[in-house]
């Protein structure tokens, strides 16, 4: 299969399986929305926010340092290389959880009663403290899927964990548990990924068959490479939750709901570019090793205009009716965070972006530079909330965190320029941008002048919309069907 083949399959299976995920979490989240009180909702989240900080020190950055050395050595046939790794990242990870396991163990009633400022945190806590050992079964069996490019079984992941999630949530609404149901969920369901999971990843990787080899010094490189990662996985959680941690310290607990309902919502679309990146890490780490500059830079300028012709209009459309969806979805309680809402989805468009490049900066091996962009990020995010969330609750959450993914986007463009050169299609960019801006027109004109179901008329006038928009882009061959057709066919 040709490297442009492979990786269209691997984007369209992680696509897939991103969107099934990202519906079924939606699912889960419906579900605790409207059978939790906000203030429960809100205490939850933020109680899991917390365990998740600690989650960096778990991995240490190995997941995403095991994906890149596997792919290596397993283009190599270096099999006792690979199982040292991942014996040794399992290992490692395991013992610095248990650690985090005992200190959240026993700072609990502290930290309920200064920091949660609810009791019910201290058996939350201890419980959820848990998910850091647990969790590692997820994150590293997805990471070696990745490295042997099963892009099946990579996509699976995260869809039967949500599926898991949403399952055990709905037990334990329905044994009367509230606050404590969704805890079946997300603890109950690494037990079941293990069980579907391990048999599927021994048929990819005999791990018994093989012998370990160079066990130390592979471990030691694996450390190396990862321990800057650990860091830029660090500044990752600060941008994405250091503002709900702000905002239970600084706000009430129902505020800490409505953003954890709005910021997933907001970024949902960012699955996008991390699914492109995620799968495009293995495929130009081999075009990389092999000097084959020209196939990255001709795949990242297709990637780059259609990435921006499909997210530009999700994010208008879901702008123009806002506070619709976050009625109809949530209810009017979390109408608070209409305004937040649409300032983080412009920062979710930065995301975008950010996601696909990341992951090729690590291809490129300047896992230091996304080291540095995340530290930066975060230290722009975590000033940023302490500046604007005492004063403009939500509202300057959201600010923070889009301020921080531009300037981070920024940064990643700058530092890969130093190694190959992109061309980013301005002009089509630019076209997209205004053409994108009719597609909310069309059901607000017939909503307007036509007597129908409001809901019908508006998909309808969205469904007229989007094809009068692509339709504009190719008679101006901003889409282009030959290469397309030259892309899926080389």
């Amino acid at each position: 299969m040709s490297y442009t083949k492979q990786v269209l399959s691997g984007s369209i299976y992680y696509f897939t399986g991103s969107v099934l995920a990202a519906i079924i979490a939606y699912l889960t989240k419906l579900v605790l929305v409207r059978n939790l009180s906000v203030e429960d909702y809100g205490l939850f989240f933020a109680v899991l926010t917390f365990v998740l900080i600690f989650s960096v020190f778990r991995t240490l950055g190995m997941s995403q340092g095991l994906a890149r050395f596997i792919a290596d050595y397993n283009s190599k046939k270096k099999n006792g290389e690979i199982k040292s790794i991942i014996t040794g990242a399992f290992a490692t990870q395991l013992l610095v959880a248990g650690i985090m396991v005992i200190i959240l163990w026993f700072s609990a009633d502290y930290l309920a009663l200064n920091y949660f400022k609810d009791a019910r945190a201290v058996t939350l806590l201890r419980i959820l403290s848990f998910y850091l050992p647990l969790s590692i079964i997820h994150v590293n069996f997805t990471s070696i899927f990745q490295g042997l490019k099963k892009s099946k079984l990579f996509a699976l992941g995260q869809p039967v964990i949500n599926a898991f999630v949403l399952i055990g949530s709905i037990i334990g609404l329905w044994l009367g548990l509230e606050l404590f149901a969704p805890v079946i969920g997300y603890l109950g369901t690494y037990v079941f990924f293990l069980i579907v999971f391990i048999f599927p990843l021994l048929k990819c990787f005999n791990y018994f068959n093989f012998k370990h080899k160079n066990f130390f010094e592979e471990n030691k490189k694996l450390i190396i490479f990862s321990l800057p990662l650990m860091i830029t996985t660090f500044g990752y959680l600060l941008i994405t939750y250091f503002d709900t941690l702000m905002l239970t310290y600084f706000d009430i607990l129902s505020n800490v709901g409505v953003y954890n309902i709005i910021y997933p919502t907001a970024l949902l679309i960012t699955f996008i570019g991390s699914s492109l990146g995620l799968i495009l890490l293995p495929v130009i780490t081999e075009l990389w090793e092999k000097n084959k500059k020209k196939q990255i830079v001709t795949a990242l300028k297709i990637i780059n205009k259609y990435l921006l012709i499909f997210c530009l209009p999700v994010i208008i459309v879901l702008m123009t009716f806002s506070e619709d969806l976050i009625r109809i979805f949530f209810g009017r309680e979390y109408l608070a965070g209409v305004v937040a809402f649409n300032i983080l989805l412009v920062g979710a468009l930065f995301n975008v972006f950010m996601g696909l490049y990341n992951q090729l900066q690590i291809a490129l091996k300047q896992q230091k530079k996304v080291m540095n962009i995340y530290l930066v990020g975060s230290i722009i995010n975590v000033i940023l909330n302490i500046l604007l969330i005492p004063k403009y609750s939500l509202n300057g959450a959201a600010i923070a965190s889009a301020i921080s993914f531009l300037i981070m986007l920024k940064l990643s463009l700058v530092y890969i320029e130093q190694k190959i050169k992109i061309e980013p299609p301005w002009k089509s960019w630019l076209i997209t941008s205004f053409t994108s801006l009719l597609i909310p027109v069309v059901p607000i004109i017939l909503n307007k002048y036509i007597n129908l179901n409001v809901y019908v008329t508006t998909i309808s006038g969205l469904i007229l919309g989007g094809l009068i928009y692509l339709f504009i882009l190719y008679k101006i061959k901003i889409i282009n069907i030959n290469e397309i057709k030259k892309v899926i066919t080389r």
